[in-house]
């Protein structure tokens, strides 16, 4: 089946407890989260995965550097992929925090997101990006709180083709609500990257991005789930 399906493991620090202020209008502690529910849709075979994104910070340094949890659930199968990863409160690229809102352009990672226009108190900004000839346009609405409310993928094949629509949509966050909670449904099934997958699929591109790389390929283990638990898994 390949190599290893990597989940970036990653080196474990003793978690100093901080709470770190930014420039921006957000207070960044341990337990912070942010909560997306997820829609993908395949155009080719006609497809739609439902699920929960959720990045939920363990710990915090002094440089800025956060560790935290990133949670993949597909409610389709009742399953989820949870691994660790890290970032910089300084300059975001993988957590789902956007600075400078309401400027014409504002980076995250290596997207470069215009702002288009603004509508019901959101600026909405696209961006784009072409790896090998395969487009991915992005759109993020998203209001001075920093957190997007809706975050849109739309990814093209080398002809032009829709190949998928990744959708965020913002469910919580006590970045914005203190009271909020995270919300996982029970009875789901933890998936174990124990098993093999091939990196290039006919439904996935791979592209230069920490967080979509991530998601995408934690979606793939849950695919891999799926087939598995219908089928059985042999070694060798």
């Amino acid at each position: 089946m390949g190599r290893l399906l990597p989940f970036y493991l990653l080196i474990l620090f003793l978690p100093i407890l901080l709470t770190v202020h930014i420039t921006s209008s957000l207070t960044i502690s341990p337990a912070s989260f942010i909560e997306f529910y997820a829609i993908y849709h395949f155009y080719n075979p006609n497809e739609t995965i439902y699920g929960l994104i959720i990045q939920n910070i363990t710990s915090v340094y002094p440089n800025g550097t956060v560790k935290y949890l990133f949670y993949n659930v597909n409610l389709n199968d009742s399953a989820y992929v949870v691994s660790p990863a890290s970032d910089n409160l300084l300059s975001p690229e993988s957590l789902y925090i956007f600075y400078n809102v309401g400027n014409n352009t504002i980076y995250h990672g290596e997207m470069v997101y215009v702002l288009v226009t603004k509508v019901d108190g959101y600026y909405v900004y696209r961006a784009s990006v072409n790896i090998d000839g395969v487009k991915i346009i992005s759109w993020l609405y998203i209001n001075k709180s920093e957190i997007p409310y809706k975050l849109i993928y739309l990814q093209y094949s080398v002809n032009g083709i829709l190949v998928s629509n990744t959708t965020f949509i913002l469910y919580s966050s006590n970045l914005i609500n203190p009271d909020a909670k995270i919300y996982i449904p029970s009875g789901l099934q933890l998936v174990q990257n124990s098993f093999k997958a091939p990196l290039n699929t006919g439904k996935f591109y791979l592209i230069n991005d920490f967080f979509m790389t991530t998601l995408l390929l934690s979606l793939l283990a849950l695919s891999l789930y799926k087939v598995y638990s219908k089928y059985g898994y042999k070694k060798g």
